[in-house]
């Protein structure tokens, strides 16, 4: 097979897996923040709204939502369509990353060997089918993250094109990522770590990124200008400190990787205590160190310097590009949630890529199997959790099974069966969340408007 065909034909698997697991997500639905960020939110029904909304928060992020609302004529099947062409694409492109860096994660194995194919496709099925992904492209406003990861892992890409025009538009298309999603500001990290990859010196590899690292510094001022940046700054350090918010990334960490990423139990708002220097947090913290050093001696070069250093790169990629992607929304900012699945998405490509190259070169009969169910499982679980996304009142009764003892979701569950007009369901869910939290000041209002007026147009508190 010529490596031409075998790209088609891993483009052609990883597309009709993805097109499969979602299958069941159509025609989507309107939940939660979607009402915030796009349906009660004139600014972004046209592009004549938007114009006059910027300078704002997420420009193309939010000139995406108006492109889509004009197509649609407020439809969510057509965000859902373009969610599911932006994850599609995002697999496609971490297949290419796969094949692009096979000579510096596997020497052994160069991009033309036929079983560079098959680890492609592998670490790009890996990252697709994972149910933790549900959350950046069926849940309608997580493109925020899908569309910032397709313009980072293009912008990486073209890097690795290594010449003047493409990384100039390299460049480009990270200004694009941060403008879809300021978190996309720690892609010249991802720059740095497959310049490491490719020499051993980390000098080089610094000296090679700083045309990375210097736009990145010129896009922070950018944001720095634009005073709806400055005021969500403001909201954010009002949290929590950036020192105190370091302490309470452990626990987020903690829950991303024992949840979502390693036992697929997903949930749009998780069940997460802060347990800060509890006997709990300290061997999280312990672990999350532990697992650091691990990567940082992975890519340390070993033997003689230079050229021809040792690496054992795989794991050390993988840590790294994990820790990398985490980094702004798990570290010194705060946010109004400890973690969100949806954090994992970008997060998901490096390991991916690694596990891909794994069973790559160590593909025969019997590890076919194993990798077979692997896939099929994840396939399984994302089309389980798709279904959760069919209304609200299915997606908040799942949250609730998943986090019965936080009152958010007690709360919202009770708009959702307010607005399907259930009253007697959503007084029961509003005196949930009051049992739970007494201070909750959403569900008693909510429960108060209930008890006001049947009829009244006032509109519930999320």
């Amino acid at each position: 097979m010529s490596e031409r065909h075998g790209a088609w034909v891993v483009a052609a698997v990883v597309v009709a897996a993805v097109l499969a697991a979602y299958a069941n997500a159509w025609p989507g639905a309107w939940q939660f923040d979607d009402f915030v960020a796009i349906v009660d939110e004139s600014r972004v029904h046209g592009f004549a709204s938007w114009w006059l909304s910027m300078p704002g928060l997420r420009p193309l992020l939010k000139a995406s939502y108006a492109l889509t609302w004009e197509l649609g004529g407020g439809s969510p099947t057509p965000f859902l369509a373009l969610n599911v062409a932006l994850h599609a694409l995002d697999a496609l492109m971490v297949a290419a990353l796969a094949r692009r860096l096979m000579p510096r994660l596997a020497p052994d194995v160069d991009d033309s060997h036929p079983r560079a194919a098959l680890a492609a496709m592998l670490a790009a099925l890996a990252f697709a089918l994972h149910p933790a992904a549900t959350e950046a492209v069926t849940y309608l406003s997580g493109r925020s993250t899908s569309l910032s990861a397709t313009l980072w892992l293009g912008a990486l890409l073209l890097w690795l094109r290594d010449t003047p025009v493409a990384r100039v538009a390299a460049l480009i298309a990270f200004g694009g990522a941060v403008a879809v999603k300021e978190t996309a500001i720690a892609w010249p990290l991802a720059v740095l770590l497959v310049e490491g990859l490719r020499d051993a010196r980390w000098k080089t590899a610094l000296r090679r990124s700083a045309a990375p690292f210097f736009f990145a510094a010129l896009a922070a001022a950018a944001i720095a200008a634009v005073p709806a940046y400055r005021r969500m700054a403001m909201t954010r350090l009002a949290i929590r400190d950036p020192l105190s918010n370091l302490g309470v990334a452990v626990d987020g960490i903690a829950y991303l990787v024992t949840h979502p990423l390693l036992t697929l139990r997903t949930s749009i708002d998780p069940m997460i205590v802060a347990s800060a220097f509890s006997a709990g947090w300290w061997l999280a913290a312990a672990a999350v160190v532990a697992v650091l050093a691990v990567g940082a001696w992975s890519l340390w070069p070993r033997g003689e310097l230079g050229a021809q250093a040792v690496h054992r790169p795989l794991a050390g990629f993988a840590i790294a590009w994990f820790a990398i992607a985490l980094a702004p929304v798990q570290s010194l900012v705060a946010r109004d949630d400890i973690a969100n699945d949806r954090q994992l998405y970008l997060a998901l490509a490096g390991p991916a890529i690694a596990l891909g190259i794994v069973a790559a070169r160590h593909a025969s009969r019997r590890s076919a199997i194993v990798t077979i169910a692997a896939i099929a499982t994840l396939a399984v679980a994302t089309h389980l959790r798709n279904r959760d996304y069919a209304d609200e009142v299915t997606l908040w009764r799942a949250t609730i099974a998943a986090s019965a003892g936080k009152a958010r979701p007690w709360n919202n569950l009770g708009v959702a069966l307010a607005q399907r007009g259930d009253v007697g369901a959503a007084r029961q869910a509003y005196e949930r969340a009051l049992a739970l939290d007494p201070a909750d000041i959403k569900a008693r209002v909510n429960l108060e408007l209930l008890d006001r007026a049947r009829g009244a147009t006032a509109a519930p508190a999320r």
